[in-house]
C-alpha cells in the first residue's frame, strides 16, 4: 500500500480556508432559516479548527464539531416542521438529507466514544 505523509496542520488550514470562503457565499446568497443554521455550523467549525490549530486538542476539537452538527441537525428538524413546500418531493427530500445527517453525525460520535476506549 501507497502511504502518503501529510502534514495535517496544512490540511486543517487548507479545509478552515475553504469552510471560511463557502460562508461568505452563502451570506453573499441571503438570509433564510435553513442557510443561517448552515453559518452558524460552519461558523463554529472554523472556530474550532482555529482554536485546534493554536492549541491541538483532538477530543474539543471533535466535542465541537459533533455539538454543532446536532444544533445545526436540531434547528434543520425544527425549520422543517414549521415549513411550507409546493411540492411534497421537496419535504421528502428534506426528511430524507435530516434522516441521512442524523445517521452520519450518530456515526461519528459512536466511533469517536470508541476510539477513546
Amino acid at each position: 500500500m501507497l502511504r502518503v505523509q501529510v502534514d495535517r496542520s496544512d490540511v486543517i488550514e487548507t479545509v478552515n480556508t475553504h469552510l471560511k470562503a463557502l460562508i461568505d457565499d452563502i451570506d453573499a446568497v441571503g438570509q433564510h432559516p435553513l442557510q443561517e443554521a448552515a453559518i452558524t455550523f460552519l461558523k463554529e467549525c472554523t472556530a474550532a479548527f482555529d482554536s485546534y490549530t493554536s492549541v491541538p486538542d483532538p477530543d474539543s476539537l471533535h466535542k465541537s464539531v459533533i455539538l454543532s452538527a446536532l444544533d445545526l441537525l436540531q434547528r434543520w428538524e425544527n425549520w422543517l416542521a414549521s415549513a411550507t413546500f409546493q411540492h411534497i418531493a421537496s419535504r421528502v427530500f428534506h426528511e430524507f438529507l435530516l434522516r441521512f445527517s442524523k445517521g452520519m453525525v450518530k456515526s461519528y460520535r459512536i466511533w469517536r466514544l470508541d476510539s477513546l476506549k
